[in-house]
């Protein structure tokens, strides 16, 4: 871009700002966001540290049920002191929600059965404080004797050239421990323990064959499972390793993207269903300023570089509450 590095810094403030007002349309947030992508001069859109994504703004949230013997639940998220916030409604074992962005701050997450009222004890709970740019993912993990509500902060940062990175969450409690690895290529995690989240590690990208299975010698009734996968160059990935769908003995895993390389840095993608619970509705704008992002990740990428998002959608919604 021609001009002094003062102009351009000018031109992007101003960029900035103008997206930090309120806009009625995804598309229109979608141009705005690019706009700012292309006017970083070159390099300048490498974040800055782990988990900080290319260019700062809101944060995003996504919410995962993972307890295996726990039923459908709801998933709150309320800024703290206030009422009320958004909810991921009706969410099964294995759901993983789509992002929702909120503005930054403290919230208070609770869990409570589906359907219950928001005044109801909530089931689990814990606190996030999200930061401007970055993006979270907050998870139920163990067995319902034993449960506990997890915050994780998900890698923005980009892979290097060539390279998926992944991380792996292991939820099934078929399995005291489970090894992950791709057929005829790497191995992604050894001896991931029930109920817990791994370090993300970086892979080749490309087409692999996932293999998760229980490790020798551990405690388990379940078999290895196995699924084709495209891990895209660039990207960032949640590996959910589950106990296998209606009784099956074999391990599920699924690839949830977590980030989507663009323009040089990555962006928060889409969620998935990993698990058969959850409502089938796609993902909707909530009042109040809490707004899935899906739509507007599809225009950055078809802007900015063309590439490809893994904007799978999530069977839960999030939804006023």
């Amino acid at each position: 871009m021609s001009g002094s590095p003062h102009l351009r810094l000018r031109r992007l403030r101003t960029i900035v700002m103008r997206a930090r007002r309120p806009i009625r349309s995804g598309a229109a947030a979608a141009t705005t966001l690019v706009a700012a992508l292309l006017l970083l001069p070159a390099g300048g859109a490498a974040a800055a540290g782990p988990g900080a994504p290319a260019v700062e703004g809101p944060a995003w949230v996504r919410a995962a049920h993972l307890v295996p013997d726990l039923p459908r639940m709801d998933i709150d998220l309320v800024p703290r002191g206030a009422e009320s916030g958004v909810t991921v409604d009706g969410a099964g074992y294995g759901d993983v929600s789509t992002y929702a962005q909120v503005a930054a701050g403290a919230y208070d997450v609770g869990v409570r059965p589906a359907g219950s009222s928001a005044a109801a004890a909530p089931v689990l709970s814990s606190s996030l404080q999200a930061e401007p740019g970055r993006a979270y993912t907050v998870v139920a993990l163990g067995t319902a004797a034993h449960a506990r509500l997890v915050p994780l902060e998900d890698d923005l940062t980009p892979p290097p050239a060539g390279q998926a990175r992944v991380r792996v969450l292991s939820a099934a409690s078929s399995a005291s421990a489970v090894d992950v690895s791709a057929v005829d290529g790497p191995s992604i995690v050894r001896g991931a323990p029930f109920a817990a989240s791994t370090s993300y590690t970086d892979v080749p990208a490309g087409r692999w064959t996932l293999r998760a299975q229980p490790v020798a010698g551990g405690s388990a009734t379940s078999t290895a499972g196995t699924a084709d996968v495209v891990l895209q160059a660039g990207s960032t990935y949640t590996l959910a390793v589950t106990d296998g769908r209606d009784g099956a003995s074999a391990l599920s895993v699924t690839p949830v993207a977590d980030a989507s390389g663009s323009a040089g840095g990555v962006l928060p993608a889409g969620g998935a269903a990993t698990g058969g619970g959850g409502a089938a509705d796609a993902v909707q704008p909530s009042p109040g300023g809490f707004s899935p992002v899906a739509a507007l990740l599809a225009g950055a990428s078809a802007a900015a570089a063309g590439a490809a998002l893994l904007l799978a959608r999530g069977r839960i919604r999030w939804g006023r509450r």
